[in-house]
């Protein structure tokens, strides 16, 4: 998934340069007067690869369903058709919750009653970028975009109660944090809706592996322990691709 996307986008991103260095060769000033924008985006967070595999049997699986995303970016216009971008970005995928619980509800009897509560997985991102910009006609313009920045990551809580009525075990593993480095790709239309207003929609795709240190694993039998906390560490590849409508303002 991840070369296919990346591929794609290489050559979206090198045919947009093309056809932004032959307009700037054929009009040297037009520059947009104001080259100062600021830009809102919302819209659903996709799970891909083995982020989005719902598959307890798989380790590399991330059970991440769809979610949400939320962006906020300050872009400067080099010339009419280059700019440079500061990109914000935050999203949260929850967790299958069904798929945390098959294997208990597979080993033990009817009689005992499996559910599950977890946290999302919660990312936070910071991406410089450069990208291109191709109008489509007097009001609308293309846009392409190639980052790289921080990614910060919250692995998710879990709780799984395992009960008969008489006997409540909880069986507990705790959030983690980690930092890294992401890619981020993106294309946009963008659609004037008044002098310093522009209507957006369009999609990103980010890719980063993280590695998660120190997840406690813990369980509990009416209230008290039943045993030693364990430690473990996880690495998970994360992908997603957000599907954002939003503005972009002139400052």
């Amino acid at each position: 998934m991840t070369n296919i996307f990346t591929t794609l986008f290489a050559l979206l991103f090198m045919t947009q340069l093309v056809i932004g260095q032959s307009r700037e060769r054929e009009d040297l000033n037009t520059i947009a007067e104001s080259k100062l924008s600021l830009g809102f985006k919302i819209g659903p967070s996709f799970a891909l690869g083995d982020f989005g595999e719902i598959d307890i049997n798989n380790e590399k699986a991330g059970l991440a369903k769809t979610g949400i995303q939320l962006n906020a970016n300050l872009s400067y216009l080099i010339t009419s058709s280059f700019y440079l971008i500061v990109d914000l970005g935050y999203s949260s995928n929850p967790l299958d919750e069904d798929e945390l619980i098959i294997p208990f509800r597979n080993a033990l009897p009817s009689s005992v009653s499996v559910s599950a509560t977890s946290k999302s997985w919660n990312s936070k991102t910071l991406n410089v970028g450069v990208g291109t910009r191709t109008a489509i006609d007097a009001k609308t313009y293309f846009l392409t975009k190639f980052g790289l920045g921080l990614h910060n990551m919250a692995y998710p809580s879990t709780t799984i109660t395992l009960s008969n009525g008489q006997v409540t075990q909880l069986i507990n593993q705790s959030s983690s944090t980690a930092n890294t480095l992401n890619l981020n790709l993106g294309a946009t239309i963008m659609t004037q809706i008044n002098q310093t207003t522009y209507f957006t929609i369009g999609f990103d795709y980010i890719r980063a592996v993280q590695d998660f240190e120190d997840i406690a694993i813990s369980s509990t039998i009416n209230g008290s322990s039943a045993g030693p906390t364990e430690f473990a560490d996880y690495s998970q590849s994360i992908e997603t691709i957000s599907i954002t409508i939003g503005i972009n303002i002139k400052i």
